[in-house]
């Protein structure tokens, strides 16, 4: 058990997991804005592509827990370092999102001064996976409609 970087006999499994954190990302609160930011078409379906697109651009690595429950992302863009990870959801609390997180932020050192990553209203899952990992809330971005 553990996390690993991904190779490229993985893009499967790859484009499993991103999309169906993508499909996720549509029905919660503020999901909507961060997969139009992510997925122009705002459609799942591409954001196996859209991650490669994107992260062709910017020093990163990935990682694949090892019996395929969950996937993280570490970049660097413009100095600072980012983080996301998802783990599928029958598989939350087995220890693999700790993993996942571990390996992303252990890459990241040394390559920037500042991780930041994104959590969306209500995810108290995700909070408390980046708690765990040491990060801190230090920005909310609010919305109303005009």
């Amino acid at each position: 058990m553990g996390a690993r970087p991904a190779v490229s006999s993985d893009a499967p499994l790859l484009a499993e997991v991103l999309e169906e954190a993508a499909s996720g990302l549509a029905t919660r609160r503020g999901g909507e804005a961060l997969l139009t930011a992510w997925l122009a078409s705002g459609q799942p379906s591409g954001a196996h592509e859209r991650t490669a697109a994107i992260l062709a651009e910017h020093a990163h690595a990935m990682f694949v827990d090892e019996q395929g429950r969950g996937v993280s992302i570490a970049w660097v863009n413009e100095g600072v370092g980012w983080a996301a990870c998802y783990v599928r959801v029958d598989a939350r609390r087995l220890g693999a999102g700790p993993e996942l997180m571990a390996s992303a932020l252990g890459w990241l050192d040394g390559r920037c001064e500042d991780i930041d990553a994104l959590a969306l209203p209500g995810d108290r899952d995700w909070k408390s996976l980046l708690e765990k990992s040491g990060f801190k809330a230090r920005l909310l971005t609010l919305r109303r409609d005009a």
